[in-house]
């Protein structure tokens, strides 16, 4: 979980490139889709554990520049 989330961390870095494409607005909006995508995997495969939603974050948050 934590490379993917490396992974989405730096592809959001790759598109933030440009001054000021993520405000704070974006930034939560960007965590706020991951968390959805976690919850729309949940449906079909059952509840994700807690620790790896947490290492799915640490993931971004180790990478991410924005």
């Amino acid at each position: 979980m934590e490379e993917i989330g490396r992974a989405y961390g730096e592809a959001c870095d790759q598109l933030d490139r440009r001054p000021g494409f993520f405000e704070t607005v974006e930034r939560e909006e960007l965590f706020a889709a991951l968390d959805h995508s976690v919850n729309e995997a949940e449906v079909p495969h059952g509840p994700v554990r807690e620790d790896a939603r947490d290492s799915l974050i640490s993931g971004v948050e180790s990478v991410r520049d924005w």
